[in-house]
């Protein structure tokens, strides 16, 4: 794998997506979907792709980018190693693990810059979101508007990539962010304007649902136990999963 160079602290981080816009070695219009702090005082970014041909692979955008303090920027990894990298999150062992939606697959960073797979393929469909738990393990948002029967799934993650399902199916319609409380309990934000508790047991209850909630995408705990809930505004056909643009805003 690639290795990360080491970085100087970042103390502040403005204008994400205009750097990496501004910087992605030419890359078709760039979607900045995550950012975290990691080990070692790195920050990474990453990308989704933004464009595909017709045998569904990657074209443009699917990307992990290292960013300084200063606005540098390079880039970690890149199709075939990552192909639709969002979620990304540091565990207790320094590593960061991200769902690649494409693989299907779980992947992480190690604190050396190896990237390695956990798990790749079913049952996963497209993961969106992922978790360090508590054990060490990971959990999984993950949905899939064009497949059939069963489409949403809440999936746990092993330290050595065996996957279970914690929940699955209704009334979760697009579960996209997801995120352990303070009690060790999972919240999860569903893109149908709905935010969810969900025990270890697989007990599923409403948090919050509705206006002003519209499209609820990734969900943080805060030290005081409040979430930090981010909204990207489209409402979500029940049916198909996909956004109604006449009723977004």
């Amino acid at each position: 794998g690639e290795r990360i160079p080491r970085s100087a602290r970042v103390v502040l981080l403005l204008g994400v997506t205009t750097v990496v816009t501004a910087c992605a070695g030419g890359r078709a219009a760039p979607v900045p979907l995550g950012v975290t702090i990691a080990p070692g005082d790195y920050v990474v970014t990453q990308e989704s792709p933004v464009a595909r041909d017709e045998a569904g692979s990657p074209t443009a955008g699917a990307a992990l980018f290292l960013l300084t303090p200063t606005g540098d920027i390079r880039l970690v990894a890149e199709p075939p190693v990552v192909d639709g990298p969002r979620g990304i999150q540091a565990d207790a062992r320094g590593n960061l693990v991200f769902a690649d939606a494409f693989g299907p697959a779980i992947r992480r960073i190690t604190p050396r810059g190896i990237i390695e797979t956990l798990c790749e393929g079913a049952p996963l469909m497209k993961p969106k979101d992922v978790a360090p738990d508590r054990d060490g393990s990971y959990v999984v948002a993950d949905f899939d508007t064009f497949r059939a029967g069963a489409s949403t799934a809440i999936f746990r993650v092993t330290r050595d990539g065996k996957v279970s399902a914690i929940y699955r199916g209704s009334p979760l319609v697009a579960p996209h962010g997801i995120a352990v409380d303070t009690d060790g309990t999972y919240v999860i934000a569903d893109l149908h304007c709905c935010i969810y508790r969900l025990t270890r047991a697989g007990t599923l209850t409403v948090v919050a649902r509705g206006i002003p909630l519209v499209a609820p995408q990734d969900i943080k705990v805060d030290r005081d136990g409040t979430y930090v809930v981010t909204d990207i505004g489209l409402v979500m056909d029940p049916v198909t999963g996909r956004a109604d643009p006449e009723a977004s805003h």
